[in-house]
């Protein structure tokens, strides 16, 4: 579990929402529950260089490599992948 209490990850979202660039990324409702499934978690992992361009401080460079890592743990499992995110 990651936890956003100063909202660094949702204030990088809309940074970057609705770009055209970040199609899973842009399914995150930060004030709603959203599951990330399946195939979409490898297409979330990939958008997340998009959204680390977007980081500027030290705290938002290491929340996306703490979002980063849980990501990659949650692919490698072998049953059913997915992410959830608990909005405000």
């Amino acid at each position: 579990m990651v936890v956003d209490a100063d909202d660094i990850f949702s204030g990088l979202l809309n940074k970057c929402y609705q770009s055209g660039r970040t199609p899973t990324l842009d399914k995150i409702d930060p004030y709603a529950n959203t599951i990330i499934r399946g195939s979409d978690v490898n297409a979330f992992i990939q958008e997340l260089p998009i959204l680390e361009k977007y980081a500027r401080t030290a705290p938002e460079k290491r929340q996306i490599a703490r979002i980063e890592t849980m990501s990659r743990k949650c692919l490698a499992k072998i049953e059913d992948h997915h992410l959830h995110f608990v909005g405000d």
